[in-house]
């Protein structure tokens, strides 16, 4: 529970999650609701947004501070 209040404070992520989530579950509130029974919910363009929405929420914003990584410590890339 400490890492979601952690990720929580990217306030500029976690506005575009809380308002992807939002987006995605009313469209299809408004398609299960509209007493149309010949009208149903997209669930795959529903679901792929709410996963969007989590992994905005757990993201790092841009601009916060990373440690820079030791001296004398590589980054192993691949090889060639």
């Amino acid at each position: 529970m400490k890492t979601l209040w952690a990720a929580a404070g990217n306030w500029k992520t976690t506005t575009v999650a809380v308002l992807a989530a939002v987006t995605a579950v009313l469209g299809a509130a408004s398609a299960l609701l509209d007493g149309d029974p010949a009208t149903n919910p997209n669930w795959d363009t529903t679901m792929t947004a709410v996963i969007v929405a989590i992994g905005l929420f757990l993201a790092r914003d841009a601009d916060d501070p990373t440690p820079p990584p030791k001296p004398g410590v590589t980054i192993n890339k691949p090889p060639e």
